[in-house]
């Protein structure tokens, strides 16, 4: 694994999402824009974490691991479906940013199936 490409990639796709954050909420989509801001975040505090680990990475990948679970989402409920939904995604981006590194660690944040 070339830790500089993947600290680079993600402070790449961090960027692109503010972008896209701007545009929807230009559209009037402001729960896009939140989306797309939330996500960027992600991958900005999993490039940090990345870089400050550069030479221990499974270290790394264990601490977003931990976060995905402290953020995970199993039930849905109506009220604050927004804030849920946000928390799913950020549960999503950093186990995927983990998996990255790792991937024989565990599924801790379902794909939604409908």
């Amino acid at each position: 694994m070339d830790v500089d490409a993947l600290i680079a990639l993600w402070r790449r796709y961090a960027k692109a999402n503010q972008v896209y954050a701007n545009a929807d909420q230009a559209r009037g989509d402001l729960f896009g824009a939140e989306l797309c801001l939330a996500r960027g975040a992600v991958r900005q505090a999993a490039a940090e974490l990345l870089a400050k680990f550069r030479d221990d990475p499974k270290t790394a990948a264990e601490t977003m691991h931990r976060t995905a679970r402290g953020l995970c989402q199993r039930h849905w409920p109506f009220a604050q479906f927004d804030q849920v939904a946000v928390k799913y995604m950020q549960s999503r981006m950093w186990q995927d940013c983990a998996l990255s590194i790792d991937p024989s660690l565990p599924e801790v944040q379902p794909k939604l199936s409908a």
